[in-house]
């Protein structure tokens, strides 16, 4: 199979795979708000967030073991690809061990952090240890996905995610549904998290017959390789992750936990967005990595184009529907005292997700063109700008005061910094870029914007089944718009030509 068809193979699948979460999160949001109350929510999300956290101790590994492991892949080095893949196992191994007495310094101290009443203290405790034991061995487990991801099998990846977040989501509704806590769902995320690992553990030695990892071939040589490439990597995911997180802990600490759910309702949102254009970054690094490889400069100059065209012209249409109908799904999905400042807070959060897409893929070709010092500082200086905006705006203005925060400076970084920077690596015009990238989104919007528009002058649902079937033709329109304005012409031929055949095959050898 040709590398662009597996590349589509892969976003078509990581395109479904984020559409199934984003679903799942969708249902299961408004009843674990109504099993728990605000309250308990507000914990809970403070537990995921602060746990979240531990993803830095990944120090970068996930994506130089991708990087390295797809260039292997690329040049059918076995003995390579072993190497890399067993030192990444070691390395993974002793920042599980990090993870774990971080998590207990975490217990300690978090229920003075948030004034969290005596009788309540030893259950938050457990439970957050709980999530950091799950961490620990999954962050032993990225070797799996690592494999996967490298090969652009992103097939067999999204499906395993998707059933172990059902899973969970079941498990967890119905946990609280018969009255448990927190740290019963805690639990229950612990132990679907470690059988997930081992039956994905299993599946990669069978779909990979000449894997293997051993202890002769672990090498201090790779693992400089990888640190190297994963120390600035880290300081990316870094970054990112202060900025995807600080908005609860922000609210949170200055106006109080009972405020946190109308931000986390409109923030749950849009993480399952940006998740959905993560279906195409994720691919990119290590399609780019195989590029570089074979010296395919035309080739990075096309996906230069065509990759933020693409992303630029979908967010779009989601933007405008976002503003037309978001209060309305608000309302139905959670509940109309949840809907207004909710549905403000979505608005400016879609802007911003906007501005992302305006370098959509980007920061995932300058990964896999190993050009993270640049990406570094720019997610440095956005998340130290998003911090101070964030503390005092949200002082200023409440809950909105934080999503101005994550888009006034995101608009520079995201929007003006990285495309003209990427343009000039590749020896394209920036005025160019902007002009095709824009261009094409503001006619896909139209048709978009007069549907809603049209629709929302004539219908009012009255339940979240009535705004199913209006958002029907409003995503038929939508998905045509995408195609027809935000599709090059090369890959339009290619998803005609692919579709029909070729979307399911699967490909066992390394």
């Amino acid at each position: 199979m040709s590398m662009k068809r597996s590349a589509i193979r892969a976003v078509l699948f990581n395109g479904i795979g984020r559409i199934c979460s984003f679903a799942i999160t969708f249902i299961s949001t408004p009843l674990l708000i109504g099993f728990l109350g605000d309250v308990d929510y507000g914990l809970w999300t403070l537990l995921m967030t602060f746990t979240g956290y531990y993803a830095l101790a990944d120090l970068g590994l996930r994506g130089a073991t991708v990087k390295y492991l797809a260039a292997s892949d690329a040049a059918k080095d076995h003995k390579s690809f072993n190497e890399i893949l067993t030192t990444s196992l070691v390395a993974y191994s002793l920042l599980a061990c990090v993870v774990l007495l971080a998590g207990i310094v975490i217990a300690c101290v978090f229920p003075s952090l948030f004034e969290i009443k005596a009788g309540r203290s030893l259950q938050l405790q457990l439970a957050i240890l709980c999530i950091t034991l799950a961490f620990a061995i999954r962050l032993v487990g990225q070797i799996s996905p690592a494999v996967m991801q490298a090969r652009l099998r992103f097939d067999f990846h999204n499906t395993f995610s998707i059933g172990t977040q059902l899973i969970q989501a079941i498990c967890l509704l119905t946990a609280v549904g018969l009255g448990y806590g927190l740290f019963t769902m805690a639990l229950l995320y612990l132990i679907t998290t470690l059988l997930s690992q081992l039956y994905y553990l299993f599946e990669i030695h069978r779909q990979v017959p000449n894997l293997k990892i051993e202890w002769k071939s672990f090498h201090r040589s790779r693992l400089r390789t990888l640190l190297q490439f994963g120390s600035l990597n880290v300081l990316v995911n870094a970054a990112r992750r202060l900025t995807r997180s600080s908005g609860a802990l922000i609210i949170g600490l200055i106006l109080g936990k009972e405020l946190i759910v109308f931000y986390a309702i409109a923030d749950a949102i849009f993480q399952k967005f940006d998740t959905i254009s993560k279906a195409m970054n994720s691919v990119l690094m290590p399609l780019v990595s195989q590029l570089q490889e074979q010296k395919s400069t035309a080739a990075l100059q096309q996906l230069l184009y065509q990759i933020p065209r693409f992303q630029l012209s979908w967010a779009t249409c989601l933007t405008t529907i976002l503003f037309c109908w978001g209060h309305d799904l608000l309302s139905l999905w959670i509940g109309v005292e949840y809907a207004d400042l909710s549905h403000r807070v979505l608005c400016l959060l879609s802007l911003t997700f906007l501005c992302t897409m305006i370098s959509g893929g980007l920061a995932a070709m300058l990964t896999g063109m190993e050009k993270l010092t640049f990406l570094a500082t720019v997610e440095t200086i956005y998340g130290g700008l998003v911090l101070v905006l964030g503390s005092v705006l949200t002082w200023k203005f409440g809950v909105t005061g934080m999503a101005w925060a994550l888009l006034i400076p995101r608009l520079f970084t995201h929007g003006i910094l990285l495309p003209i920077y990427c343009c000039k690596l590749l020896n394209q015009s920036a005025k160019t870029y902007f002009k095709e990238i824009h261009g094409t989104a503001v006619l896909g919007m139209f048709p978009v914007l007069l549907i809603c528009l049209l629709l929302k002058s004539y219908v009012h649902p009255q339940n979240l089944l009535e705004l199913a079937f209006v958002m029907i033709p409003i995503g038929l329109i939508s998905g045509l718009s995408v195609f027809l304005f935000g599709l090059h012409s090369d890959l339009k031929t290619l998803v005609y030509q692919y579709i029909p055949r070729r979307a399911f095959k699967v490909n066992k050898t390394i």
